[in-house]
C-alpha cells in the first residue's frame, strides 16, 4: 500500500469537493496508528475516537461503510471502500473526505444520531 497524500487541513478546505484525481479521498498515517479518525463534511472536520467505535460494517458490494460511535452513526457511500475499511480497522485512517480517484470514490459522508435502546 503506497502512503497517502499528507495535506493540511487548510489546504483541504481552500480545495473543497476539487481534489486532484491522484488523491485518495482519504489520508493515513505511514508510520503511527491513530487515536481519532476525522471526517470532512462541508467545511466543518469532525474528529471521533477510535476508542468509542462500536461498530463497523462493510456493505453493499464495498458501496457502503457504517460506523458506529455510540449514539453517533457515520456512513460514508462510494465506490471500492474496501481499502478504506481495512485501514479505518487498523487504526491508519487520518481524514476521510468526499472525492473520487481511479481505486477509489466517496460521495459522501453522513452523520447522524440514532437511538440507544
Amino acid at each position: 500500500m503506497k502512503p497517502k497524500p499528507q495535506i493540511s487541513v487548510h489546504e483541504m478546505l481552500a480545495l473543497g469537493d476539487k481534489l486532484p484525481a491522484s488523491f485518495l479521498p482519504y489520508d493515513t498515517y505511514t508510520q503511527v496508528t491513530a487515536g481519532f479518525v476525522a471526517f470532512a463534511v462541508g467545511d466543518e472536520f469532525i474528529a471521533l475516537p477510535l476508542s468509542a467505535l462500536a461498530k463497523a460494517s462493510l456493505r453493499e458490494g464495498s458501496r457502503s461503510i457504517a460506523l458506529e460511535f455510540g449514539t453517533l452513526l457515520v456512513r460514508i457511500e462510494g465506490r471500492s471502500l474496501g481499502e478504506l475499511f481495512e485501514c479505518i480497522l487498523l487504526g491508519q485512517v487520518r481524514v476521510i473526505r468526499t472525492g473520487r480517484h481511479p481505486s477509489c470514490a466517496i460521495d459522501s459522508i453522513r452523520l447522524s444520531e440514532t437511538l440507544s435502546l
